[in-house]
């Protein structure tokens, strides 16, 4: 079963196969051809392949918008919900091709941080179950830091000041994504988002170290013992408002699929909000994640105020969901 069946016109093959091999270049499976001399054997197996293909991945342009064959193909891809399309040319689409969305690659000259190509393969990853593409490919161009936009703005700690309960955080369910060796550095961030309301969701909160109290209000959002660890996980993401993903040095050079899994299914929920537990390269973190903003908690210390603590429990109380 190929990953991505590519459906074009022959006469746009120069076009299309820089595309082909950049997607054979992040590890997918292409299935790719031109069209041939129509024969039994030759349709019967572009049939089969458009059928059994996890992403159908058609180029538009006035050369394909008049073939038969893709036109069928793009119509297979449709009703298999598998469908993503994308222009070679800028072209008025006939119905119902015009009621999807569609990039533009008709000026993409094979830079993998062109936002529409972004899009195209974040779509592929999601159709394809492979997150792991995302991190293949290179961010857009900011700095190592985005820190360096912000010069002279550090956030200082204030002892003794509290944090105010966001409008809309009380029973707001919150899953906590973190590295399993950053647990006992989460402390703060949990005890903070359990005494302004939040309902919050981690595994082994124990591990936190946290006071009795602070535990109490842990310990049914939780794996329980017995239970299928990964489906407990899948079912906390789905059923919570909002997911905080922890990115640390350990998050990001280590291998932590888990952690990962999570976020990326939080980015496809809508739900994902991020901060950073330490000076992590944007880089290395990749896209898509750094197109949403990262609060920078690498400062934050316990019994003290941050105001970027503060502000990112605000963002988690009040923003709505969005999925892709």
């Amino acid at each position: 079963m190929a990953d991505v069946f590519v459906s074009h016109s022959r006469s746009d093959r120069p076009k299309v196969e820089p595309i082909v091999a950049a997607l054979r270049g992040l590890g997918l499976e292409v299935w790719f051809d031109v069209e041939l001399a129509a024969g039994a054997s030759f349709a019967e197996e572009i049939s089969r392949k458009v059928q059994r293909a996890k992403a159908v991945l058609v180029l538009w342009s006035l050369r394909s918008v008049e073939s038969e064959w893709v036109r069928a193909e793009a119509l297979v891809g449709r009703d298999r919900d598998v469908l993503v399309p994308a222009f070679l040319e800028v072209i008025d689409l006939p119905p119902p091709w015009n009621t999807s969305h569609t990039e533009d690659l008709s000026r993409w000259k094979g830079d993998q941080s062109d936002p529409a190509w972004q899009k195209i393969v974040t779509r592929i990853a999601q159709l394809t179950g492979r997150p792991e593409l995302l991190a293949k490919r290179p961010s857009l161009n900011e700095p190592a830091s985005r820190d360096e936009l912000y010069p002279g703005q550090e956030q200082r700690a204030e002892p003794g000041r509290k944090y105010l309960p966001p409008r809309g955080a009380k029973g707001k369910k919150v899953f906590i994504a973190h590295a399993s060796a950053d647990k006992q550095r989460l402390r703060p961030f949990v005890e903070s988002l359990v005494d302004v309301g939040f309902s919050v969701w981690i595994d082994k909160p124990y591990e936190l170290q946290t006071s009795e109290r602070h535990l109490t209000k842990l310990s049914n959002n939780r794996i329980h013992y017995g239970s299928d660890w990964k489906e407990s996980i899948r079912k906390a993401i789905n059923r919570c408002d909002r997911v905080l993903a922890f990115w640390s040095l350990d998050a990001v050079e280590g291998r932590r699929e888990q952690f990962h899994y999570e976020v990326y299914q939080a980015l496809v929920q809508g739900k994902l909000r991020q901060c950073r537990l330490d000076k992590v390269d944007y880089t290395s973190i990749g896209f898509p994640y750094t197109f949403h903003h990262i609060a920078d908690l690498s400062v934050v210390s316990a019994g003290s105020y941050h105001q970027a603590l503060q502000d990112l429990m605000t963002d988690i109380a009040q923003q709505q969901s969005g999925k892709l």
